[in-house]
C-alpha cells in the first residue's frame, strides 16, 4: 500500500513526534509514535532535514495536547473525533481510560494507519473524507463531543471550511492550520 501526495505528510508528523520524544528535554513523550515509526518502511531523510516541519509539528502537538487534555479533564467520558487523523497517536498520550476516540481519514490513509495502529474497543478508525459528513452516523455520541481538525484546513477551500463548520454548529471544534489565502 503506497501513500500518495498529501497522505505522506502523516509519516512526516509521526517522525517529528517520535524524534522529539527521544530527545533529552522533550515536552511530550510519545512511545506509540516511536514504536510505529520503527516499523514503517519509509525513507525519513526528507523529514530529518525539514527542521521547520519538525518544529511546527512539535509546537502544534504541545498546544493541541494541552487543549484536548483540558477538554478531557472537564468532560472525562467524552467522545473525540480526530478528522484527517493520519498516524496521530494523541489518544495514546491523553487517554483517561473512559473516552471514546474516532480517527477519520481517507480510505487509503485509514487502511495504512490500521497496518500499524490497531483499533480497540474505545478507538475506531473510519474511512471517510472529512467532507463526507456520513462518518458522523458511525459515531457513538455521548453528551460531550470534541472534534479535532488538525492540519487539514490548509488543503480546503473557504467554502469547504464554511460547510464543515455549518454541519457541526453546537459541537466543540479545535482547528489548527486555520490560515488561508483566499481572495
Amino acid at each position: 500500500m503506497n501513500l500518495e501526495g498529501v497522505e505522506k505528510t502523516m509519516l512526516l508528523t509521526l517522525f517529528a513526534k517520535a524524534k522529539h520524544s527521544q530527545q533529552k528535554n522533550h515536552k511530550f513523550y510519545d512511545s506509540k509514535a516511536i514504536e510505529v515509526m520503527s516499523k514503517v518502511d519509509y525513507d525519513f531523510s526528507i523529514a530529518e532535514k525539514d527542521k521547520m516541519m519538525q518544529l511546527g509539528t512539535i509546537a502544534r502537538t504541545i498546544v493541541l495536547d494541552e487543549m484536548v487534555s483540558n477538554y478531557i479533564n472537564a468532560h472525562p467520558e467524552c467522545t473525540i473525533v480526530n478528522i484527517a487523523s493520519g498516524m496521530d497517536t494523541r489518544f495514546n498520550r491523553l487517554d483517561n481510560g473512559k473516552i471514546n476516540w474516532y480517527n477519520v481519514d481517507l480510505e487509503n490513509s485509514a487502511k495504512y494507519r490500521l497496518k500499524y495502529i490497531e483499533d480497540t474497543d474505545r478507538v475506531k478508525t473510519l474511512a471517510y473524507s472529512a467532507m463526507d459528513q456520513s462518518w458522523a452516523q458511525e459515531i457513538l455520541i455521548r453528551k460531550d463531543v470534541l472534534i479535532i481538525v488538525e492540519g487539514l484546513t490548509m488543503y480546503l477551500t473557504q467554502k469547504d471550511v464554511e460547510d464543515f463548520v455549518k454541519n457541526f454548529v453546537g459541537y466543540n471544534i479545535i482547528f489548527t492550520h486555520f490560515f488561508m489565502f483566499w481572495p
